[in-house]
This record gives C-alpha cells, sequence and structure tokens, in this order.
C-alpha cells in the first residue's frame, strides 16, 4: 500500500503538469487533386506528414504530423508574438515536396500568446496527383490521368476554357 502512494506521488512529480514557454496552435486539413476529387489516402501513402511551419522575424521551424490524421496540435512551445503559419506536405520518405506539385494557403499571420492556443480553420492542400501531361506528380508518385473534367485553377495566373463551351 505505501507503494503505491510513493509511485503516484514519483509518477506526479515526473509527469505531472508542465509550463507552457509558448502558445500552441491547432489545425486540420484536407486534401484535394488538381481535378477537385477527395484524396483520403495520401496520395497513395505518398505524402506521409503535413508540415506546419512558423516564422517570425527571427527564425522558422515546423512540426510535422501523420497525414492520415487529418489534424495535429503543437505542444506550447511556439515563440509569443506575431507569427506566420503556413501548411505543406512531407513526402513518404521524410524530404519535402517539390513546391510545383502542390498548392497550399498563403502564410496565415496570427498573434501567438504564452498558454493559449491558436485555432486554424481547416486548410486546403490541393495536390498534383492527376496531370497525365507529367510523367511523375506530388512526391515522385507516377500521375494518373483523368478521365473527364478540367483541372481546378490552381494560380490566379491559371486559366481554364469553359466546359459548356461559348453561351451567350
Amino acid at each position: 500500500m505505501v507503494w503505491c502512494a510513493w509511485a503516484t506521488v514519483l509518477c506526479l512529480g515526473v509527469h505531472g503538469c508542465t509550463e507552457a514557454t509558448g502558445g500552441a496552435v491547432e489545425l486540420s486539413w484536407a486534401l484535394r487533386s488538381t481535378r477537385d476529387v477527395r484524396i483520403d489516402d495520401c496520395a497513395g501513402g505518398a505524402v506521409g506528414r503535413i508540415r506546419l511551419w512558423w516564422a517570425t522575424e527571427d527564425s522558422r521551424r515546423y512540426t510535422a504530423f501523420p497525414c492520415e490524421d487529418n489534424r495535429g496540435v503543437t505542444a506550447f512551445d511556439l515563440p509569443q508574438g506575431q507569427v506566420a503559419l503556413s501548411v505543406t506536405p512531407e513526402c513518404a520518405d521524410g524530404n519535402a515536396a517539390d513546391p510545383a506539385h502542390f498548392v497550399a494557403p498563403p502564410p496565415i499571420v496570427r498573434t501567438v500568446k504564452v498558454g493559449e492556443a491558436v485555432t486554424l480553420d481547416a486548410i486546403l492542400l490541393v495536390l498534383k496527383v492527376d496531370d497525365c501531361a507529367q510523367p511523375t506528380c506530388i512526391c515522385g508518385r507516377p500521375c494518373q490521368c483523368a478521365r473527364s473534367g478540367a483541372p481546378l485553377a490552381t494560380s490566379s495566373f491559371t486559366e481554364h476554357s469553359d466546359p459548356r463551351g461559348d453561351q451567350p
């Protein structure tokens, strides 16, 4: 009985409350193809993790979450103050995905406070997985040719013809 009490005290001392040294970020994400098809399998397993980047005037760091979780929460260790937050895919081999093979939202600037969590809205990552004009897509995965539908506009400079043709 005495050993149970000591074990509890020792466990609390080792695993008890941890003092927050910064703020935290909570986010969720969804993956879509350039032809607006939902991607549920992390691009056939090619995407292993989703990186949440944070940048201040002094530094730039990231933490990565398993892609299939579709959500993540950092520890309370982000620096206090204005922080630019962005999200990118990480390939299953641990390397960063080629920026030409995905589209992510621009960085979101938030004020981080010690002991508080910043919640980002759901982040949409558009992955190149179905571009027949290219031999490889996201993370070196072979591209799959889509059978129909025009690709989504993936940047402000991309234009696609109206699939209905010229109509008055």
